[in-house]
Order: C-alpha cells, then sequence, then structure tokens
C-alpha cells in the first residue's frame, strides 16, 4: 500500500495554508499570480523545517514538508532550480535508504533476542497472547535482505501458527502457505533476495486481524463475566 501521507502532514499542512492566508491579508502583494508561488514555497519550507526540529516529522510521499516547500521554490527558479532538488531528492534518496536499513538491521537484532528471551510461543487456547507474541516475533523486512537466518526464522514462525492448532480459513492458509514457499526458496538462493510485499503484506494483514478479533473476543467475555446475575 503506498503511503501517501502521514498524520502529522494534516496539522501541518493546516498550518502553512492559515500561514498563506494570513500572507494574503496582510501583505497581498505576495500573493499576486507571479509570486505566490514563492510565497507558498518560502512558507512550507520554514514550518516544515521548524516542524521537524521539533519532532514533529510530517511527511508526504515519504517526503518531508520542507524539501516539497524546496520543490516549489525550483520550481520558480526555474531548470538551475529543477537541477537542483532532482539533486537532493537522489542524495535525501540514499540516506533514506541507508537509514531504513540501519533501523531494520537493529529491529532484527532485537526480535532475535526477544526470540530467546521468551523462549515457546503462548498456548494457542489464550489467543490474544499467541498472536502478540506473532506480531512481536514474525519479522518480514522492506528493506534488509532475506538471509537464510531471516528466512528460517519466520518459518519457525510459521511453523508454530501451523502447529498451534488454530481454525484457519483456506484463505488464511493460502497467505501462510504462499509466503512459507518464498522463504523456502529465499533461503537457498545464491544473493538474498529483496522484499515481496504483495506476498508480505497479506500476512501482516492476517496476524493484525487476527489479534484485532482476538482482543475484541477477550473483551466481551471479559463484559459477560463481570455482568452480576439477576436473583
Amino acid at each position: 500500500m503506498v503511503i501517501i501521507f502521514n498524520l502529522w502532514a494534516i496539522p501541518v499542512a493546516l498550518v502553512i495554508y492559515l500561514i498563506v492566508l494570513g500572507v494574503e491579508h496582510v501583505a497581498p502583494g505576495l500573493m499576486t499570480e507571479s509570486r505566490s508561488g514563492w510565497t507558498i514555497g518560502v512558507v512550507a519550507t520554514l514550518v516544515g523545517a521548524v516542524c521537524d526540529l521539533v519532532g514533529i516529522r510530517a511527511r508526504v510521499f515519504l517526503m518531508p514538508i520542507w524539501m516539497i516547500g524546496l520543490g516549489i521554490i525550483g520550481y520558480h527558479v526555474g531548470w538551475p532550480g529543477i537541477a537542483a532538488f532532482v539533486a537532493l531528492l537522489i542524495v535525501g534518496g540514499i540516506f533514506l535508504f541507508r537509514g531504513a536499513k540501519d533501523k531494520e538491521a537493529i529491529e532484527w537484532q532485537k526480535v532475535q533476542e526477544e526470540l530467546v528471551k521468551a523462549g515457546p510461543p503462548p498456548a494457542a487456547r489464550d489467543e490474544v497472547q499467541f498472536w502478540e507474541w506473532v506480531k512481536k516475533m514474525l519479522f518480514l523486512p522492506i528493506w534488509l535482505g532475506f538471509t537464510p537466518d531471516l528466512c528460517q526464522h519466520n518459518l519457525k514462525i510459521l511453523r508454530a501458527i501451523r502447529e498451534a492448532g488454530l481454525s484457519l480459513t483456506p484463505d488464511e492458509n493460502a497467505k501462510l502457505q504462499t509466503l512459507e514457499k518464498f522463504l523456502v526458496i529465499s533461503q537457498s538462493a545464491s544473493t538474498p533476495p529483496g522484499s515481496e510485499v504483495k506476498i508480505q503484506n497479506p500476512v501482516v494483514d492476517l496476524v493484525d486481524a487476527r489479534l484485532s478479533k482476538a482482543q475484541r473476543n477477550a473483551r466481551r467475555q471479559k463484559l459477560s463475566t463481570s455482568q452480576p446475575v439477576s436473583a
């Protein structure tokens, strides 16, 4: 699924819009047809930069708001500005990839350590704990390659789901089997393959849906047992 914007982008965009309206009211000369693009670009850059500095990381298509503001300014500068913006995008993309890959490597290390500490999976009769364990232990990266160790780890989690004796629908079984097949092939590949979101995401959604259902059932059961019995 393509992430168009994160939640922080909404209030930040609203602040930019309100500031632009204020500029139009106080200094209408800055919002003429020839200057409005510059004004919007400068406001978006400044507001986005300030928000990033205080920890409000608004993103649109994974790009920070301040970078979009620079893109608007670059467009109005002309081809040198556009070329500079494209170069900035390339450099930013490289740093984004490296940062995301390093972050996933740290998360992968933590998951391995957690699996050793956690021991065997919880009994399937407590579905909330079981699916929480699966969600925590299943590691399907986007940036890291599927190394043999990573594949074996995930195959172990899938095996735990299969051996738990849970009632899975044919569609759920098909999604798990597709991922399992991908992992089996990947662990023997000469070069660790990259992510396959079309295979990974359905299983992630399956786990999330199962956990949510188990939590709802647990809440209903708790409410029914806590209600007083009428005489």
